[in-house]
């Protein structure tokens, strides 16, 4: 469970995060809103159990390697709730809620000692056109799993970075 309790979606719209999730490994992410949960599915069942709000899937591989995810949950949300109205959330879970009859029988579920991994998980706001980062000129800057280039403008060491063409992706100086 993500603590996010109270937080609302329209001020923070963008959720990201990286993940290792192996394959035979079901898990979704469900976001509470009003005591309702809304899936987005990852590697879960295709269809939900009844009384669970279909978000859509996101893209992801399930190779047990290290991969971000990007998606504007407010996009994703918004048809669920009339124009204007808050939508606030209880809180955010990763979990694999197969239908509960079908989990008892053995289908559907995890099996034992299954594991995934997440890191770096984000909601918020996307930022302006152009960052600049401050870095040394030997450093190796990535955007996702693109090269950064320096900035002309600026002494070598800057960065330009254009996070409004690429979303939100994880930065990274080596």
């Amino acid at each position: 469970t993500v603590p996010a309790a109270g937080l609302e979606v329209s001020s923070h719209p963008l959720l990201g995060f990286e993940y290792a999730i192996p394959e035979q490994v079901h898990v979704d992410l469900f976001a509470v809103v009003a005591g309702q949960r809304y899936r987005l599915r990852l590697t879960g069942p295709e269809t939900a159990p009844a009384g669970i709000e279909e978000l859509g899937a996101i893209s992801v591989q399930p190779d047990g390697r290290w991969h971000w995810a990007v998606v504007d949950l407010r996009a994703r949300m918004r048809p669920f709730f009339a124009p204007g109205d808050p939508i606030r959330l209880e809180r955010l879970e990763f979990a694999a809620h197969a239908v509960p009859e079908y989990m008892h029988a053995g289908i559907g579920g995890n099996h034992a000692g299954a594991s995934w991994q997440l890191d770096n998980f984000f909601l918020g706001t996307p930022v302006g056109d152009r960052l600049r980062l401050h870095a040394p000129q030997q450093a190796r800057v990535t955007v996702g799993d693109r090269p950064a280039r320096p900035d002309p403008s600026q002494s070598p060491d800057y960065w330009l970075l254009t996070p409004g063409r690429v979303g939100i992706l994880p930065i990274r100086v080596e």
